[in-house]
């Protein structure tokens, strides 16, 4: 019978031609063996196939479908109290949770993430939590929050003289809450933080961060009215795009391509592209979110309060109807939640 990771191996090849459902039995049964196995010796394999396979999954936008087995992971990382790989399951249980919406359990996880980080000592992963931390706030609305988390995420990392993701992440999420607040030279001043560690050359941080980053250059560019800035930046997101191609990508590039075609007066060609990018963004809960409120944003803009009225209805109806759905989603992965472990309830009791 083949191990666990040769099972995760032969899943990650196979996620591009593989069905969400059957991706999904597929991770439910390896969730399964890995929570009824005693091998210990393979759990740090194990967990270097599901940290390549998360964030494929993620921008697959089947957050969902992958939970289980890093859920599992973290149970049995978490008992056997292994090093940093307790933390690192955490860290992405809660990245996946906020993904679909379960912004509870992201932080639950998220400050499971930071406590183990901070008993270790280890300021950057302090750091990386407060922004996931940050993140679940200002993606489930609650803004005051975020921008605290955010600012305790950028204290930390200034004390790193070297350049570091963590500070890079920290002034890219400060731009970009700047950015909904139109706090436009704020917001600018932000992203230039973000760029001076990006233009060092040696940070190493994924495609959909630098792609982030961009936006938010383009998005302050064009609300400060300077279309070349902001045009420049789209064109490097368009090139990552292509580079990388993704749905999130293709949905941002589309999106943020609307934005600059009502900049520049052309609102028929931004209503055709935004329809384009409410088509493909239904992926993930959170893409959606995005792409009608920037409809609705648009269209209100643009003069059109009646579709802006529609989108609204639209996205208050799926956000009912993700709620409904949601709960049944949460009794199947109930099950996979190790919040009975010790080791997780002295950690969460701190």
């Amino acid at each position: 019978m083949p191990s666990i990771v040769e099972d995760l191996a032969a899943l990650e090849r196979s996620l591009a031609t593989q069905p969400a459902d059957a991706i999904a039995v597929l991770v439910k049964s390896a969730a399964t063996r890995l929570r009824e196995s005693s091998d210990n010796d393979e759990l740090n394999a194990i967990g270097k196939q599901i940290f390549a396979m998360g964030p494929t999954l993620f921008s697959l936008g089947r957050s969902h479908d992958v939970l289980p087995i890093v859920l599992a992971l973290h149970e049995r990382a978490a008992d056997l109290a292994l090093g940093e790989l307790p933390s690192r399951t955490a860290t992405l249980c809660g990245i996946l949770f906020a993904d679909t919406g379960d912004f509870s359990s992201s932080l639950d996880y998220q400050s499971f993430a930071l406590k183990s980080a901070e008993q270790a000592g280890d300021i950057p992963s302090v750091s990386r939590a407060w922004n996931n931390i940050g993140l679940a706030f200002a993606q489930s609305g609650h803004q005051a929050q975020a921008w605290t988390a955010f600012e305790r995420a950028t204290e930390f990392a200034s004390g790193i003289g070297a350049p570091t993701a963590a500070r890079f992440t920290a002034h890219t999420n400060l731009a970009s809450l700047a950015y909904t607040s139109r706090e436009t030279k704020r917001g600018l001043q932000f992203a230039l933080l973000s760029q001076r560690d990006l233009d060092c050359g040696s940070l190493r941080v994924d495609t959909l961060s630098v792609m982030l980053f961009h936006r938010n250059f383009v998005r302050l560019y064009i609300q400060d009215k300077n279309l070349a800035l902001a045009e420049s930046h789209f064109a490097q997101i368009h090139k990552l795009a292509t580079a990388h191609p993704s749905e999130r990508a293709a949905v941002m590039v589309q999106t943020l391509a609307a934005e600059l075609d009502h900049a520049r007066g052309a609102p028929d060609l931004a209503l055709t592209r935004l329809e384009a990018a409410l088509t493909r963004s239904r992926i993930s809960w959170l893409t959606l979110r995005d792409t009608l409120a920037t409809s609705i944003r648009l269209e209100a803009a643009i003069g059109l309060p009646g579709r802006a009225l529609i989108r609204l209805r639209e996205l208050s109806e799926i956000l009912h109807r993700r709620n409904v759905g949601h709960a049944n989603q949460l009794c199947k992965l109930a099950v996979w939640r190790p919040t009975t472990k010790p080791i997780y309830r002295a950690l969460m009791a701190l």
